[in-house]
């Protein structure tokens, strides 16, 4: 049998077995609902903190509730280093990632009297920096982080004429 395990709503439920839970954070919260406390051990209790963490921007998205953050305190209680799984996963960057997010950065723009900014990375400078899509991640929590702006808007070119677009909650549009 299959399963999907699954928190986003556009989820259709392909498997044999689906379980999609819209209101949850990510489908760790959903996963670790499911687990019986029991058979639980640090390892796997890192991994779903992790999961966690990330798809709720460390707590901070829409999805976000009172049970993440009890699903959170109970991972916690498996003596998981809650500070390196957030520092590993959104702070501590390569020095070729603090370069193009500085130069993303510098060459980004306000629009609609600086309620939205736009900051873009073609795949030539990606090239020059060498640098993969994956090295993007926290660019657009970046440029959301300026004073005044409500929408931030970040694309990159996965090839030629071809470019990645993310929302201010760090989910791609296609």
């Amino acid at each position: 049998k299959t399963w999907n395990i699954d928190h986003h709503v556009s989820n259709e439920g392909f498997a044999d077995i689906n379980v999609i839970w819209p209101d949850a954070s990510s489908a760790c919260e959903v996963i670790a609902q499911l687990f019986i406390e029991e058979k639980l051990d640090k390892d796997i209790a890192t991994s779903l903190y992790t999961g966690i963490v990330t798809d709720s921007g460390v707590f901070k998205y829409n999805q976000t509730s009172r049970k993440t953050m009890e699903i959170a305190g109970m991972l916690m209680d498996f003596g998981i280093d809650c500070a390196k799984i957030i520092d590993g996963t959104f702070y501590r960057k390569t020095y070729a990632q603090n370069q193009i997010m500085g130069r993303i950065l510098l060459e980004s723009m306000l629009i609609m009297d600086g309620k939205c900014i736009v900051g873009y990375c073609t795949p030539r400078l990606m090239n020059f920096y060498n640098v993969t899509k994956e090295d993007m991640d926290g660019i657009v929590e970046q440029l959301r982080r300026t004073d005044g702006v409500e929408v931030a808007i970040f694309l990159y070119g996965n090839e030629e004429n071809k470019y990645k677009k993310y929302n201010d909650e760090n989910k791609p549009y296609d």
